[in-house]
């Protein structure tokens, strides 16, 4: 019997951090082909992930049957008793749909963090929703702690932690002056124009303080959608020296995972603004200075146990406070948390293992 495609409902925007989700699934399950739907033209160009473009026009018809009713646009899809929603921050209040679950499939929902929320309303709502998935399994105590009552409730470490056990091709060592990755948003375009000002003032001390260090600078862009782009521009026009100006670079993710890979095994040091900038530095063993924009990622270092410096915003902080001798010293993360991370996808596997018999 043919094996039928598993529905894959995820956040595809060209968005470094949602598009590794869909590698690691993908990855995993080689011989397994998924199909997903996306509202925007995808870069992405995985062999066993099929993504429907879905037109303006059908987009409209959606947004009023809700997502969780595509079968309506694709009846075939009737036949594919299976799917897998994987993603990070899928249910906001006030901006995630207000239901993905399908009754007449087989759930599995992974590598999530619920929140932020305001009501108790739009808690119930997703505890009874929760209640009827096959597996959830969140990335962070906070999210867990939330709904742990559930016999269906996991928690492991970001699926991202998981690329060790995965394996990804060998990534040679890169010849070029040592250099450090910076991964930036636009802070107005995200809702956090309060904080903007100060976001670029500590970048532009942290970006000096490397230089100084005799480091060059990779200013990286996750998506362009989001800001992140518009964001570089708005760093590059601080204020800098001629001599500091060549030290800095930009590179724009459009798509090319790997090469992803390589310019973080690489770093000497990266200081991550997107939440998966802070994971890859963490993961490939590199000194790590987050960002904490979001409370989510916050809730995933205390989840991990993580024991380096943070930037969190404070009053009157000074630089040499977060880029010092112990900064470069901070200790690598436990092989535990990405083994832990493998845990996302064990009901999966039986699944498809069962499947596939």
């Amino acid at each position: 019997m043919r094996k039928k495609s598993v529905v894959v409902r995820a956040y595809i925007n060209n968005n470094l951090g949602d598009d590794l989700f869909l590698f690691i699934l993908t990855k995993r399950y080689p011989n397994q082909k998924f199909i997903a739907f996306s509202r925007t033209k995808s870069y992405l160009n995985l062999p066993n992930l099929r993504i429907i473009y879905i037109p303006r026009l059908l987009n409209k018809l959606v947004k009023l049957i809700s997502f969780n009713k595509i079968d309506l646009a694709y009846p075939k899809l009737k036949n594919h008793p299976l799917e897998v929603l994987i993603g990070g921050s899928m249910f906001i209040e006030g901006r995630s749909s207000e239901n993905y679950l399908n009754i007449n499939k087989k759930n599995f929902y992974l590598g999530c963090n619920f929140g932020p929320y305001q009501t108790e309303r739009y808690l119930k709502k997703y505890y009874e929703i929760f209640s009827k998935v096959n597996d959830v399994c969140f990335r962070d105590e906070y999210s867990y702690n939330l709904f742990k009552d559930l016999p269906n409730v996991r928690m492991a470490s970001d699926i991202v932690f998981s690329l060790t056990e995965l394996g990804h091709p060998h990534l040679s060592e890169d010849q070029q002056k040592p250099y450090v990755v910076i991964s930036v948003m636009d802070f107005a375009q995200n809702n956090l124009e309060e904080r903007e000002d100060e976001y670029l003032n500590f970048l532009h001390h942290v970006i000096k303080k490397f230089i100084l260090q005799k480091y060059q600078i990779k200013l990286i862009s996750f998506c362009k959608k989001d800001g992140d782009e518009s964001g570089i521009k708005k760093i590059q026009n601080l204020h800098f020296t001629e001599f500091e100006k060549t030290q800095i670079s930009t590179y724009c993710y459009h798509g090319d995972i790997l090469e992803v890979f390589q310019i973080f095994k690489n770093a000497a040091a990266v200081v991550g603004t997107r939440f998966h900038a802070t994971v890859l530095g963490l993961h490939f063993g590199v000194p790590t200075l987050p960002i904490i924009y979001s409370q989510k990622t916050k809730n995933m270092l205390d989840s991990i146990r993580f024991a380096g410096k943070i930037f969190n915003f404070e009053k009157n902080w000074q630089i040499d406070e977060y880029i010092n001798d112990s900064f470069y010293s901070q200790p690598k993360i436990d092989h535990e948390i990405h083994r832990n991370a493998e845990k996302h996808f064990v009901n999966l596997d039986k699944e498809l293992n069962n499947e596939s018999k």
